[in-house]
C-alpha cells in the first residue's frame, strides 16, 4: 500500500506548529476545510457545534468549530498514526 505509506510520511512531517498555524485560522481556504472536515467524520463522528445557516435559517454541523476542537486534541498526530484503518 504505497499510498498509505506515502500518507504515514506525510504525517510524520507534521508538528505542533503547524497545528497552531491551522489553529489560528479564522477563515481557512476550502481545500483545508475539506481535510478537517473528513478528519472530522473519522476522528470525531458526532459534532455538536452547530450555527444557523443565514439562507435556510436552519441549524447546521459548523464543521471548522468541530475541526477546532479536534486540533486542540495534543495527541491528534499520535492518534491518526495509530489509527486504524
Amino acid at each position: 500500500m504505497p499510498a498509505l505509506k506515502a500518507a504515514e510520511d506525510a504525517l510524520k512531517v507534521l508538528d505542533k506548529k503547524q497545528i497552531d498555524l491551522l489553529k489560528a485560522m479564522k477563515k481557512p481556504p476550502n481545500v483545508i476545510r475539506v481535510v478537517m472536515r473528513a478528519l472530522c467524520l473519522l476522528m470525531y463522528p458526532n459534532p455538536t457545534e452547530k450555527t444557523k445557516n443565514q439562507e435556510t435559517l436552519k441549524m447546521e454541523v459548523d464543521w471548522w468549530a468541530a475541526s477546532m476542537k479536534l486540533l486542540a486534541n495534543p495527541k491528534l498526530l499520535d492518534d491518526l498514526l495509530e489509527y486504524k484503518v
